[in-house]
């Protein structure tokens, strides 16, 4: 979208043309060498929503007892679909409260996740200030995912060929 100036100090928002999509996406400032990330993954919303369907479908039933048991494939794989916005979590939301009544336990353990953890998530990075920096970490935490870098025969080993 593109914003022309007005008479009254607003922006105007001018559409973009969907009628020659193929010339609109001509362009578009692309690196068209760089290939499909993989044939495993295909990204969209249709294909985020086709998905969706089939873990309300299939898995839902078992995700409040196994969805911190990746092993067990009982999780619905929309981080990647949510991260880059091919997916609303407000649709995910409003299509796990249209489950069947007789999973409210998968579905309020769903809605936690999606909603709970996304917004506490979304505020720590919000109101701390160091919030990608190492600092940030609390002691007992940083310490012990990274005790190998105070402890000098670990360091040595990591850093030799024996690795």
């Amino acid at each position: 979208m593109f914003c022309t100036p007005s008479t009254n100090g607003y922006s105007k928002v001018k559409g973009i043309d969907l009628d020659d999509i193929i010339g609109l996406l001509r362009k578009l400032n692309l690196d068209r060498s760089v290939p499909p990330v993989s044939d495993l993954f295909k990204g969209g919303t249709s294909q985020a929503v086709k998905r969706f369907d089939g873990f309300v479908r299939r898995r839902l039933k078992y995700y409040d007892q196994h969805s911190n048991q990746p092993q067990t494939n009982d999780v619905s794989h929309m981080s990647s679909y949510l991260h880059f916005g091919q997916i609303s979590p407000l649709y995910l939301a409003l299509k796990i409260c249209r489950a069947p009544d007789s999973l409210a336990a998968s579905k309020e353990a769903y809605i936690e996740e999606l909603v709970v953890r996304r917004e506490l998530a979304m505020n720590f990075a919000f109101y701390t200030v160091n919030y990608d920096d190492y600092s940030c970490i609390p002691g007992h935490i940083f310490f012990e995912k990274f005790s190998y870098l105070f402890n000098p025969p670990a360091k040595e080993f990591l850093q030799s060929d024996r690795v």
